[in-house]
């Protein structure tokens, strides 16, 4: 593996556009890093004093969620890929505005900005359009300009009393149609494990469920051929989907990260890598705790660890 240089501040996520790889940080922070020799691209900037909760990339956008937990409000914004970013208002800003009954700045940079009606609970999009959901405000769906094209009430969950706040809308992520596999759809899933899957052109449920395996949901990825994986909270891994929606419970968690290919899962677990190859599981333990996956165009499968180390996955 080539030598790469570390991130310029701890990961959170990153997302993969068609010439840049969009580093979000703890903090609020945003980077473009180079796909290939992951050096970074401009400066480091960060629009907003607040971290960025949920993002996601359509239509040469960064699209993604700020919010501010002490002073209560957030905000939903976009960010053009092929400007660079900007640095924001400091958090004292802020606070100053508030105590003042002030207007909030926007997001430094964006195309748009809007305030958020309620705490965003997750993003995703199919490179035109956007789904996303505030706390007990429905689901919506807007272009890459902010127009709507959509949006319905709050999902009803089977079985949502299982758990404390099982309602509530844990991830939203796009998956395979589970009716067509030529086709991607929005997959909306509860903190109890509840799962629904919604037509992008109309918000309409295609179908409904909900694992079997009852537990907290931590970390949800989507597979090939309608697998998922969903980790929970207590530590176990559910292998849920494919043809006839089979469930699989392993232990190894929590997760921070996960991929599927026709070998089976890697799994980024906690300072571990897990493989799981059909009815096989292996564990190398690491020394530094992983953040994210990264498919490297020429040394294929790298590891990103929580203080911004590039490295490999290990598995037996």
């Amino acid at each position: 593996m080539s030598q790469y240089p570390s991130t310029p501040f701890p990961p959170k996520q990153l997302l993969v556009s068609d010439n840049n790889l969009i580093l979000i940080g703890i903090e609020g922070e945003i980077a473009k890093l180079d796909p290939n020799t992951l050096e970074l691209i401009g400066d480091v900037a960060r629009p907003y004093p607040t971290t960025i909760e949920h993002a996601t990339i359509a239509d040469g956008k960064l699209i993604a969620s700020w919010v501010e937990h002490e002073l209560l409000f957030a905000k939903i914004a976009a960010l053009p890929i092929d400007e660079p970013f900007k640095d924001g208002a400091e958090k004292s800003d802020l606070r100053t505005i508030q105590n003042t009954d002030g207007i909030m700045p926007e997001i430094a940079g964006s195309v748009w900005c809007h305030v958020a009606d309620g705490e965003p609970l997750g993003i995703c999009s199919n490179e035109e359009l956007i789904c996303f959901s505030n706390y007990m405000r429905g689901v919506y769906c807007i272009d890459s300009e902010s127009n709507e094209k959509w949006r319905r009430p709050e999902i009803k969950w089977p079985n949502e009393k299982l758990v404390p706040g099982g309602s509530v809308i844990h991830s939203i992520q796009t998956g395979q149609h589970p009716e067509n596999n030529e086709m991607k759809c929005i997959w909306i899933w509860s903190i109890a494990g509840g799962w629904a899957a919604l037509n992008w052109s109309d918000g309409e449920i295609i179908a409904q469920g909900m694992i079997e395996h009852q537990g907290v949901l931590d970390i949800v990825r989507p597979g090939i051929n309608g697998q998922w994986l969903i980790g929970l909270l207590g530590g176990n891994i559910v292998l849920w989907g494919g043809p006839n929606n089979n469930e699989k419970v392993i232990s190894g968690g929590p997760v921070c990260d996960s991929i599927n290919d026709l070998e089976g899962w890697k799994i980024l677990g906690w300072r571990k890598d897990i493989t799981i190859k059909e009815e096989n599981t292996s564990e190398i333990q690491r020394r530094e705790l992983a953040s994210t996956f990264y498919e490297h165009p020429i040394d294929g499968l790298l590891v990103l660890n929580n203080i911004g180390e590039w490295g490999q996955f290990h598995s037996k």
